[in-house]
C-alpha cells in the first residue's frame, strides 16, 4: 500500500529497534524535558555501522553510540524529544520503527508497517554545527597539562549516588533551587572528589576518593547538579575515563565505551555568587560582561563607558568579602606627593578608598560578609558615587608623580 509520504522523502532515515529507543529516552531523562533545548540530535559517525545521539541541557553535552546503518543522516538532525518518545512507543509495540523527513512539507514522519505519525519540523535555537564537532570524539593524549583517570563504572555510580543522597537531597532544604558543585582532583593513582552546595550553609561538605589508573595531576570544579543529572541517564559502564584537558581546562570529559559527557569548568566563586551578582548588576542598570573562568577569577559589570571589576575573596572565619574595584590611573611612579594627594582624596570618599599598587591607582570598596542582594546593591551604588567623585582625578595624578 502506498502511503501519503512515500514521495519527497529525505535521503536519510533512522531505523529504530525497541531496545535502542529505550536507551535514547533514558539519555533524555525518560520524558520530554521542558527546557530551551527539547531536542535530541542524531547522525552517522566515522565508525562503521554506528550512529550518535546527542543531548544537551545548555551546559552539559552527552552523547550515546548505538548500532547504525548506511541510511543514517551524515549531518546532525534535531528530532523533538516528544516525537522520539512517541515513535519509541510505536517501535516497542510493533517491533521497530523508522524516522525520516518529508521534505516538501518539512515534516518528520515515524512509520512501522502501515502505521505512521507526523510532526512539523521546528528548528532548534542551537545550530547543528556543535553536534558534529570534534568535541564528541576521543581527546588526544598529548595536550599539554592534560590529566586523566580510569575508574570503574561502579565507582562513578557511587560518586554520583553520594552526591544525590548526602548533599542534594538531605542537606539542602530547596534542592531544586540551589546548585551544588563538584571538585575532581586527579593525583597519584586516585580520583579525589568533593560535593558542596553553592550556598555554604545549605548542605554539608561531602568528599571521598576512589582508586584510579591516573596520568598527570589536575584539579577542577564544575556544576555537579548539571553533570550528575545527565550521568544518571547514561548506561552503566564497566569503566569510565575522566579527562581534565590542559593546564587551564575549559571542560571536563567522561568517556565510557559507548557514551560520553562534557561539562564546562566553572570556578567555585561563580557557583556561589553568579546569580546574586547578576541581580546586583541589574539593580544598577549594569550588564555582567565577564564571568570568572580558568584564566581570570573575577566578574565585570559594564554600563555605558563604565566598567567595574567585582571579585570575591574568602574572608575571616570562612565568610566571603565582595570587592568592587576600578582602575583610576595607570603607569604612575610612586612619590610622596602622589601618596599625599591620594590620602587627601580618600578623606572625601564615603565607602571607598584609593590605593597605589604596581604603578596603578585603584578605587576599591570591600563588603565583608555581605548579606542579601539589597545590601550589595547599596554598596554598588555607593561605589559608583565614589567613581563619580574621582572623575578627572586620574588625569591630574601624573603631575604628582614627577
Amino acid at each position: 500500500m502506498s502511503l501519503p509520504f512515500d514521495d519527497n522523502r529525505s535521503d536519510w532515515s533512522v531505523t529504530l529497534g525497541p531496545n535502542e529507543i529505550d536507551r535514547v529516552v533514558q539519555l533524555m531523562g525518560g520524558h520530554p524535558i521542558m527546557s530551551r533545548v527539547p531536542f535530541t540530535w542524531v547522525m552517522a559517525t566515522d565508525r562503521p555501522a554506528t550512529r550518535r545521539w546527542v543531548r544537551t541541557n545548555g551546559a552539559v553535552f552527552a552523547w550515546l553510540h548505538t548500532e547504525g546503518s548506511d541510511s543514517d543522516p551524515k549531518e546532525p538532525v534535531a528530532i523533538p524529544d516528544g516525537f522520539l518518545i512517541d515513535v519509541g512507543s510505536m517501535a516497542q509495540g510493533l517491533g521497530g520503527a523508522q524516522i525520516f523527513l518529508k521534505e516538501d512539507t518539512n515534516t518528520f514522519v515515524g512509520t512501522s508497517a502501515s502505521d505512521y505519525m507526523c510532526i512539523d519540523n521546528i528548528d532548534p535555537d542551537i545550530p547543528q554545527e556543535w553536534a558534529s564537532s570534534e568535541l564528541f570524539d576521543d581527546l588526544q593524549d598529548n595536550n599539554e597539562g592534560q590529566a586523566s583517570a580510569f575508574i570503574s563504572g561502579e565507582a562513578i555510580t557511587r560518586i554520583g549516588q553520594q552526591f544525590s543522597t548526602e548533599t542534594w537531597m538531605r542537606g539542602d532544604p530547596n534542592p531544586n533551587e540551589t546548585d551544588v558543585y563538584t571538585t575532581f582532583a586527579i593525583e597519584d593513582g586516585h580520583l579525589r572528589y568533593t560535593h558542596h552546595s553553592a550556598s555554604r550553609a545549605a548542605a554539608p561538605l561531602v568528599s571521598g576518593s576512589v582508586t584510579a589508573d591516573s596520568m598527570g595531576e589536575s584539579t577542577v570544579t564544575f556544576n555537579g547538579t548539571q553533570l550528575w543529572s545527565m550521568v544518571r541517564r547514561c548506561p552503566v559502564a564497566e569503566q569510565v575515563r575522566i579527562v581534565i584537558d590542559g593546564k587551564c581546562p575549559e571542560y571536563v570529559y567522561l568517556f565510557a565505551e559507548d557514551w560520553g559527557v562534557r561539562i564546562a569548568v566553572v570556578p567555585e566563586v561563580t557557583m556561589r555568587w553568579g546569580k546574586t551578582l547578576s541581580q546586583v548588576a541589574e539593580s544598577g542598570n549594569f550588564e555582567v560582561t565577564h564571568y570568572p573562568d580558568p584564566w581570570s577569577n573575577h566578574f565585570e559589570f559594564s554600563r555605558e563607558d563604565n566598567t567595574v571589576t567585582v571579585q570575591v575573596f574568602e574572608g575571616f572565619a570562612g565568610l566571603d568579602c565582595v570587592r568592587f574595584s576600578k582602575v583610576i590611573a595607570t603607569g604612575i611612579d610612586q612619590t610622596m606627593a602622589l601618596m599625599t594627594e591620594i590620602n587627601a582624596m580618600n578623606e572625601t570618599l564615603r565607602e571607598g578608598r584609593l590605593i597605589y599598587k604596581d604603578g596603578n591607582v585603584l578605587l576599591l570598596n570591600d563588603v565583608d560578609a555581605p548579606g542579601p542582594v539589597e545590601e550589595l546593591s547599596k554598596a554598588l551604588a555607593s561605589f559608583m558615587w565614589c567613581v563619580n567623585r574621582c572623575e578627572g582625578f586620574g588625569e591630574i595624578l601624573p603631575l604628582f608623580a614627577e
